[in-house]
Protein backbone atom coordinates (compact mmCIF):
# COMPACT_ATOMS: atom_id res chain seq x y z
CA UNK A 1 0.00 0.00 0.00
CA UNK A 2 1.33 3.39 -1.02
CA UNK A 3 1.84 5.70 2.16
CA UNK A 4 1.56 9.27 2.18
CA UNK A 5 2.28 11.74 4.25
CA UNK A 6 -0.36 13.03 6.95
CA UNK A 7 -1.10 16.14 9.45
CA UNK A 8 -0.87 15.70 13.06
CA UNK A 9 -4.16 13.78 14.20
CA UNK A 10 -5.31 12.63 11.03
CA UNK A 11 -5.86 8.72 11.15
CA UNK A 12 -5.95 6.05 8.04
CA UNK A 13 -8.98 3.92 7.87
CA UNK A 14 -7.45 2.72 4.78
CA UNK A 15 -4.86 0.34 6.36
CA UNK A 16 -5.90 -3.01 5.16
CA UNK A 17 -6.63 -4.95 8.24
CA UNK A 18 -8.87 -1.46 9.24
CA UNK A 19 -10.76 -1.62 6.01
CA UNK A 20 -11.45 -5.37 5.61
CA UNK A 21 -12.45 -5.91 8.59
CA UNK A 22 -15.63 -3.79 8.07
CA UNK A 23 -15.99 -4.68 4.62
CA UNK A 24 -16.38 -8.51 5.61
CA UNK A 25 -19.40 -7.79 7.91
CA UNK A 26 -21.02 -6.12 4.59
CA UNK A 27 -24.58 -6.14 4.90
CA UNK A 28 -24.92 -7.10 8.70
CA UNK A 29 -25.91 -4.39 11.39
CA UNK A 30 -24.35 -4.84 14.56
CA UNK A 31 -26.14 -3.09 16.91
CA UNK A 32 -25.38 -4.96 19.89
CA UNK A 33 -23.15 -2.71 21.99
CA UNK A 34 -21.04 -3.04 25.56
CA UNK A 35 -21.51 -0.67 28.32
CA UNK A 36 -19.65 -2.37 30.97
CA UNK A 37 -16.00 -2.84 29.87
CA UNK A 38 -13.73 -0.08 27.75
CA UNK A 39 -11.12 -2.72 26.09
CA UNK A 40 -7.27 -1.72 26.15
CA UNK A 41 -7.39 -1.18 22.13
CA UNK A 42 -10.41 1.63 22.86
CA UNK A 43 -7.91 3.08 25.83
CA UNK A 44 -5.20 3.30 23.62
CA UNK A 45 -6.78 5.45 20.65
CA UNK A 46 -8.32 7.60 23.00
CA UNK A 47 -4.64 8.60 24.50
CA UNK A 48 -3.43 9.23 20.78
CA UNK A 49 -5.69 11.17 20.54
CA UNK A 50 -4.84 12.84 23.70
CA UNK A 51 -1.52 13.01 22.05
CA UNK A 52 -2.83 14.41 18.97
CA UNK A 53 -4.48 17.31 20.32
CA UNK A 54 -3.64 17.90 23.97
CA UNK A 55 -0.18 17.07 22.98
CA UNK A 56 2.65 15.05 24.37
CA UNK A 57 5.49 16.60 27.35
CA UNK A 58 8.61 17.11 25.65
CA UNK A 59 7.59 15.61 22.38
CA UNK A 60 5.15 18.04 20.84
CA UNK A 61 6.75 21.23 19.41
CA UNK A 62 5.56 24.67 19.94
CA UNK A 63 7.45 28.07 20.91
CA UNK A 64 8.84 28.68 24.43
CA UNK A 65 6.11 27.65 27.10
CA UNK A 66 4.33 24.62 24.75
CA UNK A 67 5.20 21.68 26.99
CA UNK A 68 4.07 23.81 30.35
CA UNK A 69 0.53 24.19 28.60
CA UNK A 70 0.64 20.64 28.26
CA UNK A 71 1.78 19.85 31.56
CA UNK A 72 -0.59 22.08 32.94
CA UNK A 73 -3.86 21.04 31.07
CA UNK A 74 -2.96 17.26 32.19
CA UNK A 75 -2.49 18.45 35.36
CA UNK A 76 -6.36 20.50 35.65
CA UNK A 77 -7.67 16.86 34.45
CA UNK A 78 -5.60 14.69 37.10
CA UNK A 79 -6.43 17.17 39.96
CA UNK A 80 -10.57 17.21 39.31
CA UNK A 81 -9.85 13.15 38.90
CA UNK A 82 -7.82 12.85 42.12
CA UNK A 83 -10.16 15.32 44.38
CA UNK A 84 -13.78 13.27 42.80
CA UNK A 85 -12.14 9.92 43.84
CA UNK A 86 -10.36 11.41 47.04
CA UNK A 87 -7.45 10.07 46.44
CA UNK A 88 -3.76 11.96 46.44
CA UNK A 89 -2.59 9.88 43.14
CA UNK A 90 -4.17 8.37 40.44
CA UNK A 91 -1.64 5.77 40.64
CA UNK A 92 0.84 3.97 43.20
CA UNK A 93 3.72 6.25 43.37
CA UNK A 94 6.09 8.63 45.52
CA UNK A 95 6.56 11.34 42.83
CA UNK A 96 5.07 14.52 44.16
CA UNK A 97 1.17 14.98 42.15
CA UNK A 98 1.74 18.38 42.05
CA UNK A 99 4.84 18.30 39.72
CA UNK A 100 2.91 18.70 36.68
CA UNK A 101 6.01 16.84 34.53
CA UNK A 102 4.72 13.39 36.00
CA UNK A 103 1.16 14.10 35.53
CA UNK A 104 0.67 12.91 31.64
CA UNK A 105 2.43 9.38 32.83
CA UNK A 106 0.09 9.31 35.94
CA UNK A 107 -2.79 9.66 34.09
CA UNK A 108 -2.00 7.49 31.16
CA UNK A 109 -1.04 4.41 33.39
CA UNK A 110 -4.08 4.57 35.18
CA UNK A 111 -6.45 4.85 32.38
CA UNK A 112 -4.77 2.16 30.38
CA UNK A 113 -5.11 0.22 33.66
CA UNK A 114 -8.36 1.39 35.54
CA UNK A 115 -10.81 -1.29 36.24
CA UNK A 116 -13.96 1.22 36.63
CA UNK A 117 -15.28 1.47 33.57
CA UNK A 118 -17.35 4.88 35.08
CA UNK A 119 -14.02 6.00 36.08
CA UNK A 120 -12.41 5.75 32.38
CA UNK A 121 -15.62 6.80 30.64
CA UNK A 122 -14.92 10.12 33.50
CA UNK A 123 -12.02 10.64 32.05
CA UNK A 124 -12.53 10.35 28.77
CA UNK A 125 -15.09 12.77 28.62
CA UNK A 126 -13.02 15.17 30.61
CA UNK A 127 -10.23 15.07 28.25
CA UNK A 128 -12.64 14.99 25.19
CA UNK A 129 -14.40 18.27 26.87
CA UNK A 130 -10.99 19.93 27.17
CA UNK A 131 -10.36 19.29 23.43
CA UNK A 132 -13.32 20.60 22.46
CA UNK A 133 -13.28 23.61 25.05
CA UNK A 134 -9.74 24.49 25.43
CA UNK A 135 -6.86 22.86 23.15
CA UNK A 136 -9.45 23.86 19.81
CA UNK A 137 -8.68 27.57 20.68
CA UNK A 138 -5.88 29.18 18.21
CA UNK A 139 -3.48 30.10 20.51
CA UNK A 140 -3.71 26.65 22.21
CA UNK A 141 -0.37 25.63 20.49
CA UNK A 142 0.39 28.59 18.35
CA UNK A 143 1.78 26.86 15.10
CA UNK A 144 -0.76 24.58 14.77
CA UNK A 145 -3.42 26.65 12.49
CA UNK A 146 -5.73 24.39 11.89
CA UNK A 147 -6.61 23.64 15.99
CA UNK A 148 -10.34 24.29 15.41
CA UNK A 149 -10.86 21.54 12.76
CA UNK A 150 -7.60 19.29 14.42
CA UNK A 151 -10.09 18.79 17.78
CA UNK A 152 -13.09 19.08 16.06
CA UNK A 153 -11.75 15.62 13.87
CA UNK A 154 -10.53 14.37 16.89
CA UNK A 155 -14.07 14.49 18.82
CA UNK A 156 -15.30 12.82 15.33
CA UNK A 157 -12.78 9.99 15.74
CA UNK A 158 -13.03 9.16 19.23
CA UNK A 159 -16.97 8.69 18.19
CA UNK A 160 -16.19 6.77 15.30
CA UNK A 161 -13.69 4.07 17.88
CA UNK A 162 -16.36 4.18 20.19
CA UNK A 163 -18.81 2.30 17.12
CA UNK A 164 -15.74 0.33 16.01
CA UNK A 165 -15.24 -1.12 19.48
CA UNK A 166 -18.67 -2.17 19.72
CA UNK A 167 -18.68 0.14 22.84
CA UNK A 168 -22.01 1.92 23.57
CA UNK A 169 -21.29 5.25 23.56
CA UNK A 170 -21.02 8.56 21.86
CA UNK A 171 -19.61 12.42 23.32
CA UNK A 172 -21.92 14.79 22.35
CA UNK A 173 -22.51 18.53 24.07
CA UNK A 174 -19.78 18.06 26.87
CA UNK A 175 -20.80 14.81 27.76
CA UNK A 176 -20.89 11.08 27.06
CA UNK A 177 -24.13 9.79 26.46
CA UNK A 178 -25.07 5.82 26.07
CA UNK A 179 -25.98 5.66 22.53
CA UNK A 180 -29.14 3.89 23.64
CA UNK A 181 -30.72 6.98 25.72
CA UNK A 182 -29.33 8.95 22.50
CA UNK A 183 -31.24 6.66 19.66
CA UNK A 184 -34.57 7.44 22.06
CA UNK A 185 -33.93 11.12 22.16
CA UNK A 186 -33.69 11.10 18.77
CA UNK A 187 -37.10 8.80 17.91
CA UNK A 188 -39.20 9.67 20.93
CA UNK A 189 -37.91 13.05 22.60
CA UNK A 190 -37.58 15.31 19.41
CA UNK A 191 -40.80 13.93 17.09
CA UNK A 192 -42.42 14.71 20.70
CA UNK A 193 -41.20 18.40 20.72
CA UNK A 194 -41.87 19.06 16.56
CA UNK A 195 -45.44 17.88 17.51
CA UNK A 196 -45.66 20.14 20.34
CA UNK A 197 -44.57 23.28 17.86
CA UNK A 198 -47.33 21.83 15.57
CA UNK A 199 -49.51 24.95 14.80
CA UNK A 200 -52.29 22.43 14.59
CA UNK A 201 -51.88 21.30 17.99
CA UNK A 202 -51.70 24.46 19.39
CA UNK A 203 -55.09 25.20 18.16
CA UNK A 204 -56.48 22.09 19.25
CA UNK A 205 -54.85 22.77 23.03
CA UNK A 206 -56.27 25.96 22.76
CA UNK A 207 -59.93 24.51 21.70
CA UNK A 208 -59.41 22.13 25.20
CA UNK A 209 -58.70 24.95 27.01
CA UNK A 210 -61.47 27.13 26.08
CA UNK A 211 -64.11 23.87 26.36
CA UNK A 212 -62.63 22.87 29.99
Amino acid sequence: MASRRRNAGEWDASLRSVFEAPCARAGQVNDVYTYDEIPEGLRTQVVHIWGDTIGIPYVTSGPRGTTQKIQSTYQQIAKILRREYRVFTLTETNRDPDEDRHTFDELKLWFLTEGNTDRVLDAIELTARKIERVCSRHDYISPRRNNEELCKDAIAELNIRFKENGVGYQYSDGSIIRVDSQLIHTESVIPALTVLRDPAFERRRAVLDSAS
